[in-house]
């Protein structure tokens, strides 16, 4: 009989293991150059195709990449400071060298976050989660681009090839106020009523320089699963890419010429939007 019970209670204690008693939280990211149509805070693409710089001669034509790769280096949401209850996809000090995906490919990216500072770190699961509802306001990115970029026909006798490679500092170097943005773009959606270059930096002690402030981003709460609850948020980040970047025809202002100048529409960074979906299972 003791002999039994015993092995009843390991066969007990045995099932109380297996048995799940935390709640996941998954993360991922999704690179997109999907046009929002059901985003509310999307613009009309006609208006912003419209603008053009005048300092490089006639406008020739418009491009859309064929490759349109985002070199993350960091990817961080934050409730009201940068350093206190935040959720870093990407970067920081776990040593992360950033991730690269190509927008034109929709790529999904499964990523273990690093989370601070009321966490509760899940021995069974994908990663920890705030031990209370957190409201987050912000959106850090620090990001580079590498674009391939098909010629029109016209240069077939002025270049090597019509299929060129050029990074975000090649393509923003010719506009004075873009140059300072050298290999990365550093942008702060939330807490913002419009979208603009700035030079005051809203937070001295986390990434300094100029940067972009964007409007497109709506704050979300993060509330912890229930036992046995799975969560999986997607955080989608859109880069609109069609016809982003403008030939002209240079100091000549003669069109197909080898100093007609490549560079992005002028406030490309507006293309750029973010949406953020949790499911539950």
């Amino acid at each position: 009989m003791k002999k039994s019970l015993i092995l009843l209670l390991i066969i007990f204690l045995f099932a109380d293991c297996k048995k799940e008693k935390y709640g996941n939280v998954r993360q991922q990211i999704k690179c997109t150059s999907e046009i929002p149509y059901s985003n509310k805070k999307s613009k009309s693409q006609k208006g912003i195709q419209e603008l053009r710089y005048t300092q490089f001669g006639d406008f020739i034509t418009s491009i859309t990449p064929t490759s349109f790769i985002g070199e993350l280096a960091m990817v961080r949401f934050f409730s009201v400071d940068p350093h206190d209850n935040f959720i870093e996809l990407v970067g920081g000090i776990t040593g992360d060298e950033g991730i690269t995906a190509d927008f034109c490919l929709n790529s999904t990216i499964s990523v273990i976050p690093e989370l601070c500072c009321n966490v509760y770190q899940n021995p069974d699961g994908q990663g920890g989660y705030f031990k209370n509802d957190v409201i987050l306001k912000y959106l850090y990115v620090s990001m580079g681009l590498e674009l391939v970029i098909e010629l029109p026909a016209e240069y077939n006798n002025i270049f090597q090839t019509n299929i060129i490679t050029r990074n975000l500092y090649a393509l923003n170097s010719p506009v004075e106020e873009l140059r300072e943005f050298g290999q990365l773009m550093n942008i702060y959606f939330g807490q913002t009523e419009s979208t603009y270059i700035s030079y005051d930096h809203p937070f001295p002690n986390f990434n300094t320089g100029v940067h972009i402030r964007s409007d497109r981003f709506d704050e979300w709460t993060l509330i912890p699963p229930l036992e046995g609850q799975t969560k999986t948020v997607l955080s989608t980040l859109g880069f609109i890419i069609d016809d982003i970047i403008h030939v002209y025809a240079g100091l000549d202002n003669i069109p197909y010429t080898s100093d007609d100048v490549i560079v992005f529409e002028p406030k490309f960074w507006e293309r750029i939007y973010v949406d953020v979906n949790i499911s539950e299972n």
